[in-house]
């Protein structure tokens, strides 16, 4: 199961040192976006879930790029949605969700460039590469499925935003990146590829 994309919105508050040059300490949290292909099938709706991490960066004198290291912790996965239905006494039933949640521990290290956006204020791009350690996971589908779940996956993450300061040594920063894997979060087999979630009513889906 292949990871394709994370979009992230965040807004962090960063505390800098009192000389131009030397780091800042970052705080993020964000919502995030989550899609997912099985065995190279994207049929799976988008998981809605949150993302927080610290970070820390260093500033040169001028403020045009920056090398950064951040770790978090964020949710993955993908969802299976049914839509509501009328069930054999007439009733109606609402509809049902069932996800795949993975828990995961990030570290990424990369850098920024960062380019005037008035007088205070700066617009930035970035990329890093990004390792992901796996510490717990919730399958709504292919129960059976948690053992081939990898422990460790990779990829990178590109983005881009703005930072605009709040006082002399605190700002803040809005953030959207994209964090695609290049390694399957879990492999399923081919003759596991139809989920399986319990309803009630299975002929009603």
């Amino acid at each position: 199961m292949r990871l394709l994309i994370v979009l992230i919105l965040s807004v962090l508050f960063s505390e800098g040192t009192n000389a131009q040059a030397g780091i800042a300490y970052c705080f993020k949290g964000s919502l995030t976006a989550c899609g997912q292909s099985i065995n190279g099938f994207s049929n799976r709706d988008p998981l809605s879930k949150y993302h927080g991490a610290i970070a820390m960066e260093s500033i040169d004198d001028e403020n045009k790029y920056a090398i950064y290291g951040q770790f978090g912790y964020h949710v993955k996965g993908s969802a299976v949605r049914s839509g509501s239905y009328i069930d054999h006494n007439g009733n109606r039933v609402k509809g049902t969700k069932w996800e795949n949640q993975f828990q995961n521990l990030s570290l990424a290290l990369g850098a920024k460039q960062k380019f005037p956006l008035g007088p205070e204020s700066r617009w930035f791009y970035l990329l890093a590469i990004r390792g992901d350690v796996n510490i717990g996971t919730d399958l709504k589908l292919y129960r059976e499925s948690e053992k081939t779940v990898n422990t460790f996956t990779f990829g990178i993450t590109v983005g881009g935003g703005m930072e605009f300061p709040f006082s002399k040594y605190v700002g803040g920063m809005l953030e959207i990146s994209l964090a695609p894997d290049f390694s399957n979060q879990m492999y399923v087999p081919l003759n596991e590829i139809q989920p399986t979630p319990t309803t009630p009513f299975p002929n009603q889906m």
